[in-house]
């Protein structure tokens, strides 16, 4: 719930349109809209086509009037179904596509400058569609290294090893679990973006309280200016000025700085609780992965090993689902470049994890081979042994039969 400053809000919706189902309210996303909108999908963005895509978008940034807040800001939950969005026009799609991308030209734009513009044959259906993609993309190359698939290879990797080696391993549900767990560790990094995609203003950093400290240099060098002396003008010209209205919209620059801080503590505090769902869910894995290793005595120095580096994984990706909580407080310009900072920092102790992990198993075989070669000789000494026994018994019973004689 955000802060209340004793004012009036000002409207968080993009936009307006009608529609075959009634006018609906184009808002912005939010970080649970975000990872509701994957599991909806449960594929890429780029296995979608634009229009299957934008459809599922609606539900997340498409509001009837009437659900609105206020008449104006967006409510907890989503409205539509998918029924409701089946019901939506290609065209009308394609201004719910155009007002969207009006307002997040973070999707297209860095630093000012347009990297990926619009082409004349595209529709903005098609254009969103486009640049939803890329961003997948250039998320996915920062990921790589900490993405549920990676999570689950991983997790082949032993499995396979230990049935051929054991003939047992981790259970089906058990590995998709931990999967799901990365994975969600996945999807909160990439909520880093979200914190501009949420904010339908300028970031507070960057923006108000930017502007706020240029405006109070401005009037401080203004105040040490001479000014000449000027006319003042009648009394009946000055009755005519809205001083009420002056007053006011002073009031509202005023404050608007803190109902910036308002919303962005309202995302911190979503981010947070993402971040206690994500926490939860790794200690119930984790606990399952130990009752598992426990419940396998014959193969638990080696599944020791492989928890100890999911550990680690988690632990990688709690504190970076952590650090981008605390980003969210960082100066707009810069949350790019210490967010891939971090995450290229991140991916390469995985990817050193990884190379490890793949030289214990080359050594881990070996051992295993040299293992099962002395259990060999053992056994064919030990068969030797029986066989050298075996005889001396049939000497010292011929010995004593000759003596008996």
């Amino acid at each position: 719930m955000a802060l209340k400053l004793g004012m009036k809000q000002r409207q968080e919706y993009y936009g307006r349109l009608d529609t075959g189902i009634g006018v609906l309210y184009v808002v912005h996303m939010q970080i649970k809209d975000l990872l509701a909108l994957e599991k909806q999908l449960n594929r890429s963005v780029k296995e979608c086509d634009p229009e299957q895509y934008i459809r599922n978008l609606a539900i997340f940034v498409c509001y009837p009037e009437n659900a609105l807040i206020d008449r104006q800001r967006k409510p907890k939950a989503p409205i539509l179904s998918q029924d409701d969005v089946k019901q939506l026009t290609s065209s009308e799609l394609d201004e719910i596509a155009r007002i969207f991308v009006g307002h997040n030209d973070y999707l297209y734009k860095k630093d000012d400058a347009i990297l990926y513009p619009k082409n004349e044959e595209e529709s903005y259906m098609e254009y969103l569609h486009r640049l939803s993609v890329i961003e997948e993309e250039e998320q996915g190359k920062l990921f790589s290294s900490l993405s549920g698939r990676y999570a689950k290879s991983l997790m082949e990797k032993q499995n396979n090893l230990a049935v051929r080696l054991f003939g047992s391993g981790f259970s089906a549900g058990l590995s998709d679990k931990i999967g799901n767990t990365l994975s969600l560790g996945s999807s909160l990094g990439k909520a880093m973006e979200i914190g501009k995609l949420a904010a339908p203003v300028t970031p507070l950093a960057s923006g108000k309280l930017g502007s706020l400290m240029e405006s109070i240099d401005r009037i401080n060098r203004a105040a040490r200016i001479d000014l000449p002396k000027i006319e003042l003008p009648e009394l009946e010209k000055i009755e005519s000025i809205d001083l009420a209205g002056i007053e006011r919209r002073r009031e509202e620059k005023r404050r608007e700085p803190f109902n910036e801080l308002a919303k962005r503590l309202d995302r911190l505090i979503e981010l947070s609780e993402k971040n206690i769902e994500f926490a939860v869910q790794v200690n119930e894995t984790q606990t399952e992965i130990s009752a598992e290793i426990k419940s396998s005595s014959d193969i638990t120095e080696k599944f020791s090993k492989r928890n100890f580096v999911i550990n680690l994984i988690v632990a990688a990706l709690t504190a970076l689902s952590i650090s981008v909580a605390i980003m969210i407080f960082f100066d707009a310009s810069r949350e790019n470049e210490i967010s891939q900072n971090i995450l290229l920092k991140v991916a390469k102790e995985i990817d050193g994890l990884e190379r490890q992990l793949a030289e214990h198993d080359v050594l881990f075989e070996r051992n295993l081979e040299m293992m099962e070669a002395l259990r060999k000789i053992n056994d064919e000494y030990g068969k030797r042994m029986e066989q050298s026994t075996d005889k001396s018994n049939e000497l010292e019973r011929a010995r004593g039969a000759d003596i008996h004689r």
